[in-house]
């Protein structure tokens, strides 16, 4: 923490930091008492920026990509653009139309900005033939649409992380629990002024019961 905050105080420059910081680790694992007053500092007088930064290293320095390395391979692995729109689903019982999202859901939404998502299955599912049109799978290796489908919101305190952050686990409880894995990508704070990002897990929620054919799910 000390040798990310050191490197952030200096520069902007994601490479440069990254220098610095390895060049401060040696420097203050051979020198621990340099550690303390800069941790006093980090704890006494925090930012969101820093918080922020330092709860993304796990997207930074190429580390990202890590979980295709050595993951295990998933069929689907896409990001999904949910349009902002008002959603409505029939009724089972009856040929009623349930309102999902109506025009009180959607002011606290910006409409022209799409939610992002990313879908993750180990198994190709039927329904995403048509949405992930694909001639690499053949047609004996395309399962019936599961009865289960997993809306993961990832954690971050709504200011940092995506669903890259927890890619690893997510791809080896696409392997245990086989069925599609729809992980949200909200809207962070301090760009986005909170409650916007409980708004839009709320409308992709919304779209994946009214659109679960479309991603592998029965619903």
């Amino acid at each position: 923490m000390v040798s990310h905050a050191m490197g952030f105080d200096l520069t902007s420059n994601k490479l440069l930091r990254a220098v610095i910081e390895m060049g401060n680790n040696s420097l203050l694992l051979l020198n621990p008492d340099k550690r303390s007053p800069k941790l006093k500092d980090i704890y006494s007088f925090p930012t969101i920026e820093f918080c922020k930064s330092f709860m993304s290293l796990t997207e930074a320095y190429g580390l990202q990509y890590i979980p295709a390395i050595i993951g295990p391979n998933m069929n689907i692995n896409r990001s999904v653009k949910l349009n902002v729109q008002k959603l409505s689903l029939k009724s089972r019982e009856c040929d009623d139309e349930i309102i999902l999202i109506d025009d009180s859901v959607l002011s606290n939404l910006i409409v022209d900005k799409p939610i992002m998502a990313h879908l993750i299955s180990y198994d190709f599912y039927e329904g995403q033939s048509d949405t992930f049109k694909t001639s690499i799978i053949p047609p004996s290796k395309i399962e019936p649409n599961s009865e289960n489908l997993i809306i993961f919101i990832h954690g971050g305190g709504f200011v940092a992380l995506s669903s890259s952050s927890c890619e690893m686990f997510l791809r080896n409880w696409a392997v245990s629990v086989r069925c599609p894995i729809f992980s949200i990508n909200y809207s962070l704070s301090p760009e986005a002024v909170f409650p916007q990002a409980i708004e839009e897990c709320f409308y992709a929620y919304c779209w994946c019961i009214v659109n679960s054919l479309k991603i592998g799910s029965t619903g």
